[in-house]
């Protein structure tokens, strides 16, 4: 019985602890604002994260998505490229689709759609080249997030 009441505490802990280790608004807020350090994202699907901001930001989970969610209209540039240069909305938007593998792309409820003109990755690029569809997408995973 005391192995038992003490496994039960321990758990009862570590999730406490972990909680408020990953869900403390304002250190993911902290981290997110970090996202233009970002040098390296996994290239294949199911590759592993090693870039250390990266990391720190996806351990915040789902506490970190409305900070990612105002990034996704930033064209700014960022630090990663794999076939072309991404922009910090471009970046925010790989990191919420880690944390919510939503089944709709690039938005999550379907309110917007990539068309495709060349049938690779230029066609996102273009679509996130357009203000109006960087907004649309912001939108959609806000709604989505909430």
């Amino acid at each position: 019985m005391k192995r038992f009441s003490f496994l039960l505490l321990f758990v009862c802990v570590f999730s406490v602890l972990e909680y408020s280790q990953t869900c403390i608004s304002s250190e993911a807020k902290n981290a997110v604002n970090k996202i233009k350090l970002i040098e390296n994202l996994p290239i294949k699907k199911g590759e592993p994260f090693v870039d250390l901001v990266a990391v720190e930001i996806l351990k915040f989970g789902k506490c970190a998505s409305p900070f990612l969610a105002d990034k996704l209209s930033n064209n700014s540039k960022s630090k990663v490229s794999h076939l072309f240069n991404y922009k910090i909305g471009q970046v925010a938007l790989f990191l919420l689709n880690e944390i919510y593998k939503p089944l709709n792309y690039p938005c999550p409820d379907s309110s917007c759609v990539v068309t495709s003109n060349v049938g690779d990755y230029r066609d996102f690029v273009q679509f996130f080249q357009v203000k109006k569809n960087r907004q649309k997408l912001k939108l959609s995973w806000n709604n989505y997030i909430k």
